[in-house]
């Protein structure tokens, strides 16, 4: 869905986050409006940056449409939805052992979401997020990467609810979608 208005010199993308229930997705955005100063809406399911302070491109502006799936209804149609046409996808992974199950269906439905789309994880640009690392039930990350990072991608220890890793992992996904959209 990337696309250049090259008459108002804008450069868009569109960013889902994905993954279980209160896993931190909604928690990361929140984080994101707060540190970037934009005023929080109700719901921060869906919400734009305009990121020339965290990514100066000479000659355009960044955007980016940030799109968070509900997690608590998987299968949820809307789920599809939301994924349509992303350009990234960050996958937030609840780190808690208590958790493990419902990380793995929603790993498992995005997989089988994109390929319903016809396309892959593996050849999308995303990122995982292991979140909730403060917890004292986290998983030791020798036991999450296999399941959860089969391709290898980018990966970020957050606590999102106190903003760790939280742009780092936007910064990555995002220069990320640059590279893709204008290397490819």
């Amino acid at each position: 869905m990337s696309f250049t208005n090259f008459s108002d010199r804008v450069i868009t993308f569109k960013l889902v986050y994905w993954g279980t229930g209160l896993g931190g997705k909604t928690t990361n955005v929140r984080r994101l409006l707060d540190l970037h100063g934009q005023e929080q809406p109700l719901l921060a399911s869906h919400v734009q940056l305009e990121l020339g302070r965290w990514f100066p491109l000479r000659a355009f502006r960044l955007r980016v449409f940030v799109n968070v799936t509900p997690g608590a209804r998987v299968r949820d149609p809307s789920r599809a939805l939301i994924l349509r046409g992303a350009d990234g996808i960050v996958f937030v992974c609840d780190s808690q052992a208590s958790w493990l199950r419902s990380n793995v269906d929603s790993l498992q439905e995005l997989d089988e979401t994109l390929a319903v789309q016809g396309r892959a994880l593996a050849e999308l640009p995303h990122v995982v997020q292991y979140n909730k690392r403060d917890t004292p039930t986290a998983l030791p990350l020798d036991q999450l990467r296999p399941i959860f990072n089969r391709h290898g991608a980018p990966e970020f220890m957050a606590v999102a609810r106190e903003g760790a890793g939280v742009v780092d992992t936007f910064r990555a996904i995002t220069r990320m979608m640059l590279a893709r959209a204008y290397i490819a």
